[in-house]
């Protein structure tokens, strides 16, 4: 789920994740339904989040164009095609997202 318009979700998700259903939130009604909340000074700016902004640097990835509530704490929710839910991650600051293999392993 993102922020974002729901043509510019269908683009990022065609991308990162083909086949994989992705929704578009741009009033951020779901991420409040899932707890998600704003995030403060702290969470966005802090020494995790710059840390983790110079581990994704040197691994090639860089920051894309604000589209949204750049405010908006990210969280990670996998559920399946019956409706359960098989993972919930909140992220404790803007630059903590899980492992991959903790994605996969969870689909």
């Amino acid at each position: 789920m993102t922020l974002s318009q729901p043509a510019e979700t269908a683009e990022f998700c065609g991308e990162r994740a083909p086949g994989v259903a992705c929704y578009s939130d741009p009033a951020a009604e779901g991420f409040g339904l899932y707890g998600l909340t704003r995030g403060n000074l702290l969470q966005m700016f802090g020494p995790e989040v710059i840390g983790a902004a110079v581990k994704a640097s040197t691994q090639g990835h860089s920051l894309g164009k604000v589209a949204a509530d750049p405010w908006q704490m990210p969280g990670t929710f996998v559920i399946d095609q019956h409706g359960k839910l098989r993972l919930a991650y909140y992220s404790k600051h803007a630059g903590d997202y899980p492992p991959e293999h903790v994605i996969l392993e969870a689909l």
